[in-house]
């Protein structure tokens, strides 16, 4: 069974490679902070461009927001998350804007959804037990929404929790893979 890890580690490294001689994402140094707070270890967030979204087969075919990669054991089940994360151009930039303060030209639907995207993405790049299952993983990310709004300079209660009624109700029209396990939701 070794060996099986150990090919399946070479091939996740050269993937890696090839993507990473491939796309040229851009510095989000205020998003590698909040996440890496997030995750409890340092890592990054790759933001892509429009350009490189279109060849980016989890974003574009798959539809994802946002992805972490890594390598699961099979035998054990241990995930082993990369140190970064990427994420969807319209994600980033709505993340950027809410960074610096200018979040005009957004729906607070969008900004929610890029809230709640950069939280779940930094969950699973915890590595933690749960952080390869998406629904263990998003319940995590609903429970610390408030930490990135924190982060990002929304600490207004009032705010938080207005943001948070819309975060649910975001939450409760995802896919049922990531809502399959009971989760305690914050409040608004």
């Amino acid at each position: 069974m070794g060996g099986l890890v150990r090919a399946t580690a070479v091939l996740t490294l050269a993937f890696a490679v090839m993507a990473s001689q491939a796309v040229a994402y851009y510095d989000t140094p205020g998003l590698n902070g909040i996440a890496s707070n997030l995750a409890g270890r340092k890592v990054t967030i790759r933001c892509l461009t429009v350009k490189e979204a279109v060849s980016d087969e989890v974003i574009q075919i798959w539809g994802a927001s946002g992805y972490v990669e890594g390598i699961s054991n099979p035998v054990t089940g241990d995930w082993f998350p990369n140190n970064y994360a990427t994420l969807a151009p319209k994600i980033c930039k709505g993340l950027i804007a809410l960074s610096k303060g200018h979040a005009q030209g957004y729906t607070v639907d969008e900004l929610v959804w890029s809230t709640i995207t950069l939280t779940h993405e930094a969950g699973h790049l915890r590595g933690d037990w749960w952080s390869s299952n998406e629904a263990r993983t998003q319940c995590w990310a609903m429970k610390h929404l408030r930490s990135t709004w924190n982060q990002l300079g929304y600490r207004d209660p009032a705010l938080q929790s207005f943001l948070m009624g819309w975060a649910l109700a975001q939450h409760r029209a995802l896919p049922d893979e990531y809502l399959s396990v009971p989760c305690k939701l914050p409040v608004p």
